[in-house]
């Protein structure tokens, strides 16, 4: 995660998710924050993520 994902998913998480939420929706996949998303994504509820981790992965990185 660079300085500034890190920074803002430190210091505001809500705000943090709602920009991987708008990135998610604008199909900007190469901007998600992966490892964040792989990290808090059982803890958030957002279990129905996982079956698309794989593919999201595979297109941006």
């Amino acid at each position: 995660m660079d300085g500034s994902l890190y920074d803002l998913y430190e210091k505001d998480f809500y705000a943090w998710t709602q920009k991987q939420a708008a990135r998610l929706r604008a199909r900007k996949l190469s901007e998600i924050d992966i490892a964040g998303l792989l990290d808090d994504n059982p803890a958030c509820g957002l279990g129905w993520m996982w079956p698309w981790m794989p593919r999201i992965a595979r297109r941006c990185c």
